[in-house]
């Protein structure tokens, strides 16, 4: 079988504190709490799990809250290589009630600008026993966005299949630099095509299709722009594919994104074919969304 392996720059501890009432300006006792590891790539990496898949998880990591997040993949099995930058991984709060969810995300602390060069030193050695690289999430402080080009340039020259997943910023700073390197697979959502191509924020599937021919996805084989409960549309080459959903009542749709990343590796490994990996891609996303 394949090999993946995830990589997560800006891991995290998850806190989900469930409760009836949130009250501002007031003291609020909590005893529904559940503490993850965190991080877009390491959801990839749970759900991957689950699919049978065999993933590695890795990135960046530090502290106590580092030694945390590798003890909760050991609990769960997940093999993990992570490089330790000497500083405490960040805290993201979830503040969860029948009616809100209120957020409150670390960027994380800075990083010494030697980390950069250290982790793709690392990252060189570590990609060639795997096959499917993903890249998700953001970057901590200390970093720059061009870490993201020096992973996918290192992954492509191995041969290797690169899955980016990032927001959409990011993914305007990356797509804009001066190289033909791209990687295999993005994932953005709606929002995103409208920002990165300032099209009109309700896009018909046919004006999504003049969307992605913007010159800004020179060079990329295949897009896949997820639109909710409309489903995705695929761009492969010059080619597109619609792929519609059936109607479910979502009960959570948090970390459906991941989870549909997960499942296009799955798809990937078992079919080698793009079409039918963005079909499974979007199953695995449906079927996280049915879950509390």
């Amino acid at each position: 079988m394949k090999k993946v392996l995830t990589v997560t720059l800006n891991a995290s501890i998850d806190i989900a504190y469930h409760m009836d009432q949130l009250h501002i300006d007031a003291t609020n006792r909590v005893a529904n709490v559940s503490k993850t590891a965190g991080g877009k790539g390491l959801n990839v990496t749970r759900v991957g799990r689950q699919l049978g898949l065999d993933i590695t998880a890795s990135g960046i990591v530090g502290g106590t809250s580092g030694l945390f997040i590798k003890q909760q993949l050991d609990r769960l099995h997940i093999p993990h290589q992570f490089l330790d930058s000497g500083v405490e991984s960040r805290f993201c709060i979830a503040m969860i009630t029948k009616s809100a969810q209120t957020e409150i995300l670390e960027s994380g602390i800075t990083l010494d600008s030697t980390v950069q060069s250290e982790f793709i030193t690392f990252y060189k050695t570590l990609i060639q026993d795997f096959d499917i690289i993903v890249i998700s999430g953001s970057i901590p402080p200390g970093l720059q966005v061009n870490i993201y080009q020096d992973l996918i340039s290192s992954a492509k020259k191995d041969g290797k299949f690169v899955i980016l997943d990032v927001n959409g910023t990011t993914l305007n700073q990356i797509l804009k630099m001066e190289t033909t390197v791209k990687p295999d697979l993005i994932k953005p959502n709606e929002e995103e095509i409208v920002e990165l191509t300032r099209h009109t924020s309700s896009l018909t599937i046919e004006s999504l299709k003049l969307a992605l021919n913007d010159p800004i996805f020179n060079h990329l084989p295949n897009i896949l722009v997820t639109l909710g409960k409309r489903g995705a549309l695929l761009k492969q080459d010059h080619r597109f594919y619609q792929i519609t959903l059936p109607s479910i009542k979502a009960i959570n749709a948090v970390g459906s994104g991941d989870s549909s990343i997960a499942g296009f590796c799955y798809g990937l490994i078992k079919t080698s074919d793009i079409k039918e990996a963005a079909e499974y891609a979007m199953a695995a996303g449906m079927a996280n969304a049915l879950q509390h």
